[in-house]
């Protein structure tokens, strides 16, 4: 694919697409979230360093996973654990931080899903004893922040697409919103150019039977939410958007906003499919929307690579994580390290 293809993305429009930017313009549409910004810079090196300290509250299982000095070809047999007396405490690089994010999750009833101004760490559920994006304390939103190539991503690299390496201000956000159980199977990627509504794809990689029969349905509720909602309200023309439907049918939650460029996830759908899609000036008659499902018996790994499989962790590692709590999961992950050390 030849990113020169693309309607040019400039810095204004990743700016655009970050969390504080378009929430206020539609924060009745979206679950309720709160943002906690500037960051300090002590925090943000902590996200951005090797390894994963917790701070060494009641709260907190695990006080670091880090590479081992070593062989650097086996990153599995070589993490390890240390105590909070070996490690330290980061959060006192940050107190006043910490302390809001522990009065924000009790304010939101006490579980948060956490993200940076664009991502969320959703290639990190793996650490998570349900395999969600669940935190019920500040230690949890460290680990899961810590343990994401996304969140990563959002530091290192959020320009990387932009035609023009533009040096715009901006500030770092740390977004934290109360968690509610969403159903994958109703999630849904919208792909926008020139204010048109070109297809949608379903967001989960599994099949789900029921979803045929609610096509028609589910193409228009989210085509008359994009017309009144979004068409002409969001700065740029073109961009993507993911919604939750819920279950009922009755409404329609605004998830995310995200960039229209190369590192945008076209999940169903590639991105040459979707640069050739006639697209109008967003006033012109649309052509009909694609909507794509995940048939029985479809590959999804035929036309992209399963969700977030290059942000894996080995297999060894999400085994010993299934099913346990942080605490589990430490004493486990040192019980395979040490087997792997005397060759068990």
């Amino acid at each position: 694919m030849n990113a020169a293809s693309f309607p040019p993305v400039t810095g204004a429009h990743v700016l655009n697409c970050s969390f504080s930017s378009w929430y206020s313009l539609y924060k009745p549409l979206t679950p309720k979230s709160r943002v906690i910004k500037p960051l300090p810079k002590e925090f943000l090196q902590y996200l951005d360093a090797d390894g994963i300290h917790l701070p060494g509250r009641e709260d907190t299982h695990i006080e670091e996973l880090s590479d081992a000095e070593g062989d650097e070809s086996d990153a599995s047999s070589n993490a390890s654990f240390s105590t909070a007396s070996d490690a330290g405490d980061p959060s006192t690089s940050f107190p006043s931080l910490d302390a809001q994010i522990r009065t924000t999750i009790a304010e939101l009833d006490g579980a948060v899903l956490p993200k940076l101004n664009w991502s969320s760490p959703q290639d990190a559920t793996w650490i998570s004893a349900d395999n969600t994006m669940k935190c019920t304390s500040a230690s949890d939103v460290y680990i899961m922040l810590k343990s994401s190539d996304f969140i990563n991503h959002d530091l290192d690299h959020p320009f990387d697409d932009c035609d023009k390496k533009e040096g715009l201000p901006f500030e770092y956000e740390l977004v934290l919103r109360k968690w509610f159980e969403i159903v994958p199977s109703m999630e849904f990627r919208c792909f926008v150019r020139s204010r048109t509504l070109l297809g949608i794809s379903q967001r989960d990689s599994n099949h789900y039977d029921f979803l045929a029969n609610i096509e028609i349905q589910l193409t228009e509720l989210i085509e008359s939410f994009f017309e009144e909602k979004l068409k002409k309200t969001f700065p740029d023309p073109d961009f993507v958007f993911d919604v939750y439907v819920t279950q009922s049918l009755e409404r329609v939650w605004l998830i995310d906003i995200n960039a229209f460029s190369p590192s945008t996830d076209t999940l169903l759908f590639t991105w040459p499919e979707i640069l050739d899609m006639p697209h109008g000036d967003g006033d012109e008659e649309a052509e009909e929307i694609d909507f794509r499902l995940v048939h029985k018996g479809d590959n999804v790994g035929t036309f992209n690579a399963p969700a977030y499989s290059a942000h894996r962790v080995p297999k060894d590692v999400v085994d010993a994580s299934s099913g346990a709590d942080i605490a589990e999961f430490a004493e486990k992950w040192r019980k395979l390290v040490a087997e792997s050390a005397i060759g068990v």
